[in-house]
């Protein structure tokens, strides 16, 4: 007998997921293990709100655990799962599974599972010397993360070798590792996203593996810590609210209005799916996202000009992913190599004053502070926050990067980086876009509301200037009761003049034979023949 072990990675469900499906089927005592890892989590695109999302969605493994032997899939999804009790029964006998004495009868225990603060390595090792069984399998998901994961997976695969332990990766949705081209790259997402089956493990061939004294004692020795979630942050980590967000936006009426919300920044909170955090951290899988809205958009669900555009968006999200793995050194630089020699702003207090939402420009401002309280943001508002920090401050984004990367609770490494090169207007290939803040407010929040909810400062403004209360005369001032610098700050620079000049350097820079000839090599490997199909 040798030990299966299903690594969870950015994957964290029991339904869909093929390499717990293959680990169970070996028919041989499987165990899981979930990292928390130092040297991952201390990388600055990570945040306490990322860490009480895998812990919840942690406890939630740990409180549905599968019945292995047993024709019962899980153990319940519960609304509100229990967190104060996931250290202690890791640490204790209830980490071999919470079975009743009838289960215990009959050979069957629950899969154990194992959320652990140690790097790769070091929990390997002790897996290896503490399990009494050779460890035979290790079975995850393929990684589509920040340089630091790929580097530790590289590692791992060597130790794995070293001591012929074989490692099995199955793909992330449709993204392809090492892909050069995308010539059938649209079929393929077709293909796995329509026609392969959902992943359910046969719990009845699974074996749980009991673990020794030796084991329990390293585990409690290495339990993670529950960390204090922030107050502001709203949603919560797990598979049960997953589906519960997915059930309220497809058949539950928050779908309906998607396109005409969209680019609101308050009312898209309602009517967009917020399913990119269970997305982002694997408590859904795309193909289950997708399967359900196939098979339940009609009627009164959710209208179907909605749902195609929802569905749209749900494949070009994984064609980004597939662009960041096939060339993720733009987590470090210009995917456009012709933009190298561009110079950019080193201002501290304007980078700073954007994160902290006192740039004086109140659009920018609210988005930013309901970015930094709650860990959302609809689309547009996110890459007008890049825009005004890259075109109108001047700033470099990989200087943006990490504290959006922070305040994201859906940061997800394949998006983040391809769609800040987009917004910031370095790839040569997409349109330059340059979002006018105050034109977006105007637009978007046209009575002010969600600037007043973020902006209070601004309450005593009616619209327009509350989008820009730059254009206040003294007069207004006396009459409003509102002191302008003073009550809320003046704009880091002429808002105008500033965007002026971001179109003449922009355009120009994109006409350069340099930045010409890497858009050519990026359509070549992003794009091939392929042509965008309507899904």
């Amino acid at each position: 007998m040798k030990l299966q072990v299903v690594w969870f990675k950015r994957d964290l469900r029991w339904e869909d997921h093929a390499p717990l499906a293959a680990a169970v089927a070996t028919g041989q005592p499987v165990v899981a293990l979930l990292l928390h890892e130092p040297s991952l989590w201390g990388q600055p695109v990570y945040s306490n709100r990322h860490g009480c999302f895998e812990y919840e969605s942690a406890a939630e493994l740990h409180a549905t655990r599968p019945l292995l032997g047993s024709s019962v899939t899980v153990a319940g999804r519960p609304t509100a799962p229990d967190t104060e009790t996931l250290g202690r029964e890791t640490s204790s006998d209830a980490a071999e599974g919470r079975e009743t004495r009838s289960d215990a009868a009959e050979g069957r225990r629950h899969l154990p599972f194992f959320y652990l603060a140690a790097e790769a390595t070091e929990a390997f090792e002790a897996l290896e010397a503490f399990a009494g069984i050779p460890i035979g399998s290790v079975f995850s998901h393929q990684e589509i993360g920040i340089e630091t994961s790929f580097a530790r997976d590289r590692h791992m695969q060597k130790w794995f070798t070293e001591r012929g332990i074989s490692w099995h990766e199955s793909p992330y949705g449709s993204v392809r590792r090492g892909l050069k081209r995308r010539d059938d790259w649209n079929a393929h997402w077709n293909e796995v996203m329509f026609k392969e089956p959902i992943m359910q493990a046969n719990w009845a061939l699974g074996q749980a593996w009991k673990p020794s004294a030796e084991w329990i004692d390293w585990a409690h020795a290495h339990q993670v810590e529950r960390p204090a979630r922030e107050a502001g942050v709203a949603q919560s980590g797990g598979a049960a609210w997953g589906h519960r967000y997915l059930q309220s936006f497809v058949a539950g009426g928050r779908g309906r209005g998607y396109m005409a919300h969209i680019s609101k920044p308050e009312s898209a909170r309602n009517h967009c799916s917020r399913l990119s955090p269970y997305l982002a951290w694997g408590n859904l899988s795309l193909k289950q996202v997708l399967r359900n809205l196939s098979e339940t958009r009609s009627g009164d669900l959710i209208a179907m000009r909605d749902a195609r555009a929802f569905a749209s968006r749900l494949r070009w999200r994984e064609h980004f992913i597939q662009k960041f793995e096939s060339e993720p050194r733009m987590e470090f630089e210009h995917v456009n190599r012709g933009y190298n020699q561009q110079t950019f702003s080193t201002s501290s207090a304007h980078l700073n004053a954007w994160k902290q939402g006192q740039t004086g420009v109140p659009m920018v401002d609210a988005c930013m502070r309901s970015l930094n309280e709650t860990g959302y943001l609809n689309f547009r508002m996110r890459a007008m926050l890049v825009s005004f920090g890259c075109h109108a401050l001047n700033l470099h984004w990989k200087d943006l990067s990490a504290h959006l990367a922070q305040q994201f609770l859906d940061f997800e490494p394949g998006i983040h980086y391809p769609q800040l090169q987009m917004q910031a207007a370095v790839t040569g290939v997409n349109t330059v876009r340059i979002y006018n803040p105050v034109k977006q407010a105007e637009e978007q929040d046209p009575h002010g509301a969600f600037i007043e909810r973020w902006v209070p400062e601004l309450t005593p403004l009616p619209m327009p200037f509350r989008a820009a209360p730059w254009m206040l005369t003294e007069i207004d001032c006396v009459g409003y009761g509102f002191q302008f610098g003073t009550d809320y700050p003046a704009p880091l620079v002429d808002l105008t003049k500033a965007l002026r000049d971001a179109r003449i350097r922009l355009y120009g820079a994109k006409k350069r034979p340099e930045v010409r000839a890497e858009k050519n090599r990026i359509l070549e490997m992003h794009v091939g023949t392929q042509r965008t199909k309507r899904t």
